[in-house]
């Protein structure tokens, strides 16, 4: 008997956009189609016609807590998540501390137990860590990075050098690294030639396309040769999307993700927003 019973939805059931009655049975969907009438239900909820769906992954959350909780916490994080409809989040590790050791690993799992839906978490990397990654992994962690390349907003940079060393390991452990693809050399060379400009809109300028197209080429040349499992993080540009296909099509393992307003603002609309505009890449 299921114990609660979702009417007058809608459902994507085999391409095809259909109505339906959803059954869930301890906590998990028992039917789909005509059920009331069929059997005694404890709950109705009518749906009103609503489109019901899976509830979403966010495999790119940074929650902040434990060390930046005026920012973000596992409470208002995954309440946010869940009024989304996202139903599972992973965690990266640049809080503080950093999850780069057991230890702080741990931290992050107390912490996270405050979540109202289901989580992972990343494992950070340095050089000082890569000794640490086993540990890390038989603990629980999901993969290891976000690996940034580049300075960016809480990280000086792992760089190449230790993105090189640590995918060797990563692979040894079946694991995934995940990297935050900008190329340092590239972003340098830009801002100096940007140096007077203090617009908000310049900020995409100092962190061009090119600086994260040469960043993916040599994460997948690196990766294909140690034989480790890449995901690329924040894909924002054409060229990025267009050599993550073309690494998928000679059957690398590669994946990547992107965020809405990668896919819904350009750099022409940094002018409007200012500094909330900006975003690194």
């Amino acid at each position: 008997m299921p114990d609660t019973v979702i009417k007058n939805a809608r459902i994507i059931l085999g391409g095809i956009l259909q109505p339906a009655e959803i059954a869930i049975e301890r906590g998990r969907i028992s039917k789909l189609g005509k059920v009331i009438g069929t059997s005694p239900v404890n709950t109705v909820i009518d749906a009103h016609g609503a489109l019901v769906l899976p509830g979403a992954i966010d495999v790119h959350v940074h929650f902040r807590d434990p060390g930046y909780t005026h920012k973000e916490d596992w409470v208002s994080g995954s309440c946010a998540a869940a009024a989304g409809g996202v139903t599972a989040v992973v965690d990266q590790p640049n809080t503080s501390p950093p999850t780069l050791d057991p230890d702080s690993f741990r931290k992050k799992q107390k912490a996270a137990r405050r979540s109202i839906v289901d989580f992972c978490i990343n494992a950070g990397v340095t050089r000082a860590n890569i000794s640490a990654l086993r540990e890390l992994w038989e603990l629980g962690a999901l993969a290891f990075g976000e690996i940034f390349l580049a300075e960016s907003t809480g990280s000086a940079g792992a760089g190449y050098e230790v993105l090189f060393e640590a995918l060797p390991e990563i692979a040894r452990l079946g694991a995934r690294a995940c990297v935050h693809a900008e190329d340092a050399a590239t972003i340098n060379e830009a801002s100096a030639l940007l140096a007077k400009e203090i617009a908000p809109e310049s900020h995409s300028r100092m962190r061009p396309e090119l600086a994260e197209a040469v960043a993916i080429a040599r994460t997948l040349e690196a990766a294909g040769s140690s034989g480790a499992d890449v995901h690329i993080s924040h894909v924002s540009t054409r060229e990025g999307v267009g050599l993550v296909r073309e690494a998928k099509r000679k059957k690398q393992a590669v994946t990547c993700e992107v965020t809405p307003h990668h896919l819904f603002l350009t750099d022409r609309d940094c002018a409007r927003l200012g500094t909330l505009g900006k975003m690194n890449p």
